[in-house]
């Protein structure tokens, strides 16, 4: 099972490596049910790591650590002291530890977003060179699964590597997963690459017509250019059907004549230009750009930005397709997707941000929100002492001539 660092690999490699794994816990779910899937379908996710232990709500945590370097939600932070001595492997996942039923978990790679990932510009002559994983152990019931040797990952710009032999914990399996680093002196930032699949409804419930191979959230840099613009075509065409199932036009071609697309536009309520959406609070006092002010937000749990009672307005639709972050040192873990009360997406997105120069992260299962739906995001940061430049990458369907006309 050889480790491949990303930067080896064809970008339409490693999407086969994730749609692989995908099909291989659908077979393995299909295969535990004699055949069947659950009545709402079922969802695929990457991984949320947690403390469960110190959270009001641990639904979107699969596993918690052996120690919590941090309090609080899902995110990839592997404490010291679960780092054991340096060169011996040891389980950093709490003991005991099983797969939620209904539940299939595959680890397909592994990144680190530490200071650590790379290759160092100045080292010392004749010390352990950076970057400090040397490899990972898969266990389960006291069996081995297999290894992941990782040093030469950090021979490249960042830490990421993929294989193509995954993995896999079936429900209430035992889980664990062994370390070994080549010095212990801070909490590292390593990550599992992978999916779990779970029932959906159990954790959220999606849109009806999104196919769980579609889901997940992938780094702009792992993607080909044709593949973001076709995952944009997606979100536009989920647009484009969704105003004429509502009536609004017979036919996509009456849509491209009496409407049109844009980028979706935010705002405050002390914004005095046009905007779609709002949040909470300015950054800056009539601010219309995304930005995640820190007196809304709190370190480790789940917080909500958006203005509750500012829902889209009649004849506008908008669809997410992903998220960018433009902050100088980025804490974003995760985020939550809402309508109403309940949520329909969750995305882990540590991962997005290994790539050097790239902050950002695309899905093709994008999410819709219909006129006159709050468009209600949550974010979990690991720091929450600063404000965060970030928001999603979205579309909005409008009419033509409800604020702009356009010349044929």
């Amino acid at each position: 099972m050889p480790m491949h660092s990303a930067y080896e690999m064809p970008k339409p490699m490693i999407a086969s490596i994730k749609m692989a794994l995908k099909q291989q816990l659908i077979s393995r779910w299909k295969n535990a049910h004699k055949g069947t899937t659950p009545a709402k379908g079922l969802n695929i996710r990457e991984i949320a790591p947690g403390d469960e232990s110190d959270i009001t709500s641990p639904a979107f945590v699969d596993f918690d650590f052996a120690t919590a370097a941090t309090a609080g939600l899902s995110q990839w932070l592997i404490d010291t002291t679960d780092q054991g001595t340096a060169g011996k492997l040891k389980n950093f996942i709490a003991a005991n530890e099983k797969i939620n039923a209904d539940t299939w978990l595959g680890v397909m790679g592994v990144f680190d977003n530490g200071p650590t990932s790379g290759v160092p510009l100045t080292d010392v002559f004749g010390t352990v060179p950076t970057g400090a994983l040397d490899r990972l152990r898969f266990r389960t019931s006291g069996q081995d699964l297999g290894y992941f040797d990782t040093e030469h990952l950090y021979a490249f710009p960042s830490m990421s590597g993929f294989t193509d032999t995954p993995q896999i914990w079936d429900e209430t399996d035992d889980f664990e997963v062994q370390g070994a680093w080549n010095y212990v002196s801070a909490d590292q930032p390593v990550g599992l690459r992978g999916y779990v699949l779970e029932p959906n409804g159990k954790k959220f419930t999606r849109d009806e017509h999104v196919n769980p191979l579609d889901m997940g959230m992938d780094p702009i840099f792992e993607l080909t250019p044709e593949e973001i613009f076709r995952r944009k075509k997606i979100a536009e065409n989920q647009l484009v059907n969704a105003v004429i199932n509502d009536g609004h036009v017979s036919s996509v071609t009456e849509f491209w004549k009496k409407w049109y697309l844009r980028e979706i536009l935010v705002g405050t309520n002390t914004a005095t230009d046009k905007y779609d959406v709002a949040q909470h609070s300015d950054v800056v006092s009539g601010g219309q750009y995304w930005a995640q002010d820190d007196d809304e937000t709190t370190a480790g749990d789940l917080s909500t930005t958006m203005n509750a009672t500012a829902a889209l307005e009649d004849k506008a639709y908008a669809s997410i397709f992903g998220f960018f972050d433009r902050t100088n040192f980025p804490s974003l873990c995760a985020l939550e997707l809402l309508k109403g009360a309940g949520p329909v997406a969750w995305w882990q997105v540590e991962h997005c941000y290994n790539y050097p120069g790239y902050s950002g992260g695309m899905t093709a299962a994008p999410v819709l929100y219909k006129e006159n739906e709050n468009i209600d995001i949550k974010w979990n940061f690991s720091n929450a002492t600063y404000d965060q430049f970030c928001g999603p990458r979205a579309f909005i369907a409008r009419p033509l001539g409800k604020e702009v006309n356009l010349l044929s």
